[in-house]
């Protein structure tokens, strides 16, 4: 926040499982999977724009940035729905750029934890 408010920039990486008790189950891939609410959180409250940004490998030792346009928040007056819709846009954004560039996504952990029964949650 002290960050934003001194107009820096931050760079946050959405793409690791959130917690059960802390994510939004958003679709990536086809399947939902818990992801965190915290870009759009920070950026419905403090107004910073959200620009997706992505190394690229070139060759050997060689990367390219990518730094697309801002992506345009969801701000119906409905926090809740307005966070799983704009978190829901941010898992779109990144699954374009690994459309385009599969090789270079690397994934270590389980991304798409199963789903608890409703009781169980």
């Amino acid at each position: 926040m002290k960050a934003l408010t001194r107009n820096r920039v931050v760079g946050i990486l959405i793409d690791q499982r959130a917690k059960r008790s802390e994510g939004i189950w958003a679709d990536f891939f086809g399947k939902e999977a818990p992801t965190t609410p915290a870009l759009a959180v920070l950026a419905m409250k403090t107004g910073a724009p959200v620009v997706p940004v992505f190394m690229v490998r070139n060759g050997f030792n060689q990367h390219r940035m990518v730094i697309q346009e801002p992506l345009t928040l969801v701000h119906t007056g409905d926090v809740k729905k307005d966070v799983e819709a704009n978190t829901q846009r941010f898992n779109h954004a990144l699954e374009s750029m690994i459309r385009q560039y599969p090789d270079q996504w690397f994934w270590v952990h389980r991304r798409w934890e199963r789903k608890k029964r409703a009781s169980q949650r």
